[in-house]
């Protein structure tokens, strides 16, 4: 039920990929016909990448709360178990 309700959650970004994913999978069709085995892996593919973009999109927003949080208590770098991203920006 969890990476439902994160679907649910970031629904926006889920259909977006979903239609660049559907985009894609209509060139392999083209490219490569319709057999049975190419659609169902096709469908696997899709399913599976819409649920990574939610699972992802859900351990950012964990991480930024987890930080948000962390910064309320006056300490600092990121939250345990978080990505960090790099900042290039050297203020000069």
């Amino acid at each position: 039920m969890r990476p439902l309700a994160a679907c649910g959650r970031h629904f926006l970004q889920v259909f977006a990929t979903g239609c660049l994913l559907a985009y894609g999978s209509r060139l392999l069709f083209e490219l490569l016909g319709t057999s049975w085995l190419l659609q169902a892996g096709v469908n696997l593919a899709g399913v599976g990448g819409m649920f990574g973009v939610a699972a992802f999109l859900e351990k950012r927003r964990a991480c930024r709360a987890a930080s948000d949080a962390k910064a309320a208590g006056g300490l600092e770098g990121p939250a345990m178990g978080c990505w960090t991203v790099l900042n290039f920006n050297t203020g000069a």
